[in-house]
C-alpha cells in the first residue's frame, strides 16, 4: 500500500532563515512562515475572522545553503514538502512534541534583490540535489519532432511568459 506525505504552503517568511551545521558537517537551515485563511464575509453577512498559522520550516544541504542565504523576514514563498513529527527534551526536563516542514523545494514569490529588477517574478531555490539533472525523455514511437516554431502553444512548444506580470491570465 502506497502512503503520501506531502505538503504544500505559500506564506510569509517570519524571520530570517538561521544557517547551521550538524556535528558531522551537513548544512541545514531553519525559518518559520506564516499562512492565513478567513479574512472574509460571508453571503449572509456573517465575518469570518482570519487565522494564522505558523509552520517550522527546515531544509537540508544545498537547499540549505542557499535558504541561508536568501530567506530573509517579510519574503512570500511557496514551501514543497513533508511534515515530520518529533519528540524532544526541553531545559525543565519535559517530554515536547515537535512539528516541521522538511522543505524539498522553496520557490521566491518576492524579489530578494528588490533593487534588480526581476524578469519572471518568481525564482526557484536550487534543490537539494542538483547533481542528479532530469535527462529528456525519448521520443514516443510514431512522434515526429518538429520545429516548435511550427507547433501550437501548448503542444510542446515552449511557451513564452509575459514580460508584465499583469498580463498573466490568473
Amino acid at each position: 500500500m502506497r502512503t503520501k506525505n506531502h505538503v504544500s504552503l505559500i506564506g510569509m517568511v517570519g524571520k530570517d532563515a538561521e544557517l547551521r551545521t550538524t556535528q558531522g558537517g551537513v548544512p541545514y537551515a531553519r525559518f518559520t512562515m506564516a499562512t492565513s485563511t478567513g479574512g472574509y464575509k460571508k453571503y449572509d453577512g456573517t465575518d469570518v475572522p482570519e487565522v494564522t498559522q505558523w509552520h517550522n520550516v527546515v531544509c537540508w544541504r544545498n537547499l540549505a545553503t542557499a535558504v541561508g542565504k536568501i530567506i530573509k523576514k517579510g519574503m512570500k514563498v511557496d514551501v514543497e514538502g513533508m511534515i515530520t513529527y518529533g519528540q524532544y527534551q526541553d531545559q525543565q526536563g519535559q517530554q515536547r512534541l515537535s512539528v516541521e516542514i522538511v522543505a524539498d523545494d522553496i520557490v521566491l514569490m518576492t524579489n530578494p534583490n528588490p533593487n534588480r529588477s526581476q524578469a519572471q517574478g518568481q525564482q526557484p531555490i536550487p534543490a537539494q540535489q542538483q547533481q542528479y539533472q532530469a535527462q529528456p525523455a525519448p521520443p514516443q514511437q510514431g512522434y515526429v519532432q518538429q520545429n516548435s516554431q511550427q507547433m501550437p502553444q501548448g503542444f510542446g512548444a515552449p511557451s513564452t511568459a509575459p514580460s508584465d506580470p499583469n498580463d498573466l491570465p490568473f
